[in-house]
Formats: structure tokens, sequence, C-alpha cells
């Protein structure tokens, strides 16, 4: 996982490669488990006129505990200080969006929000990866929220199911598109294995 700031020019890259390609004046972006740190961090870090949707699948918006691994650091000397270090060493992107990182503080100093965007976060209430999943939600203008076991109980998805799900991917049809939204009936799906139940 690459450090997450050094994203950003590849994202800004492949966003005016598709405003050139398409002749779109704004795009949409869709991304998977990253936070709008990323994402809207775009709209921060760049021109927040060429995005118009932001659509996050379990992000780690306002930080993740990375299921309480955070709080190791300080609760089990020496093993938490090891576990958070070697972390760190091996996966730095995940370190830099956990609760009160550097990068969240950052990001989100002006608000969720950014004028004329709008945000679709979707959310699993079993993601064990970022944690707990309220903070993947947002608020401000222009923002929809939605947890996936709204209306469907039998809804299992975890973090990485999230990405195949049809569920899921039927509510970002319907963020990219909200001229012509379409229901999105309940489609259980089991934990780690899409489609199973």
């Amino acid at each position: 996982m690459a450090v997450a700031l050094d994203d950003l020019g590849d994202a800004d890259a492949a966003l005016q490669c598709v405003r050139t390609t398409t002749t779109a004046a704004r795009a949409a972006e869709c991304c998977i488990g990253m936070p709008r740190d990323i994402t809207g961090g775009m709209a921060d870090f760049t021109d927040h006129r060429d995005v118009d949707k932001l659509i996050g699948l379990g992000p780690s918006n306002h930080g993740t505990s990375l299921d309480g691994i955070v709080f190791l650091r300080k609760s089990f000397p020496p093993l938490g200080p090891a576990v958070y270090s070697t972390i760190e060493a091996l996966l730095p992107a995940a370190i830099q969006q956990t609760i009160g990182s550097e990068l969240v503080k950052e990001t989100y100093a002006g608000g969720d929000t950014r004028p004329g965007v709008t945000y679709s976060t979707l959310v699993t209430q079993y993601d064990e990866v970022d944690t707990p999943y309220t903070n993947q939600f947002l608020s401000g203008p222009g923002v929809t929220n939605v947890l996936l076991q709204d209306g469907c109980p039998d809804y299992y998805a975890d973090h990485l199911g999230i990405n195949y799900s049809e569920r899921a991917w039927r509510f970002v049809l319907n963020a990219l598109d909200p001229e012509h939204p379409n229901p999105v009936p309940c489609l259980p799906d089991g934990f780690l294995f899409p489609g199973l139940n």
C-alpha cells in the first residue's frame, strides 16, 4: 500500500485523463476503501471544480482504529508500540488513515464537504478494517450516507465483501445517475464470501 498523499498525484493525473478523453467538464470518483482523505483530498489539494461526485465504498473518512490496533500503542507496552511500528513500516497509508492522524486532521479541518460536490458513502456495519464503521459517515450539504444493512438485515458483507456486493454497486449506480435512480432491493450477502448467505 502506497503512502496516502503520494497517491494524490496519480489520482489527479487519472482524473485529468478521464476529463480529456470524455471531454467532460467534471468527473465522478468512486473509490473503494479509500477515505475522503484521498478522494475528497483531491478536492482539497487539487481543484475541486474538476469533481462533481465522490462515492466511497467502506471509506475510512474520519479515521479508523484499525480494529483497535491504534489503541494498542498506548495500552499494552511494549507489545503495542511494536505492533504499531511494524504496521507503520509495512503499511504507512494504513497508519495515515487512523483516528487522529495528521492526514485526517488536515483533511477535515475545513469540514466534511466542499461546495458543488455530492458525496455518497456506502457502509457496512460488519466492516472490520475501518472501525468504528460510524466514522465512515460524512455530514454536510450534498451528503448521502447509506448503511447497507438498513432495510436488509441479512446483508453481512464486510470491508472486502462490499467490493463485490451487487447491493452496494446498485447504490453506486444511483449515485452516478441521481436523476434516474432505481430501487435497490435487499440482496443478502455473506460475510467474506459475496453471494453466499
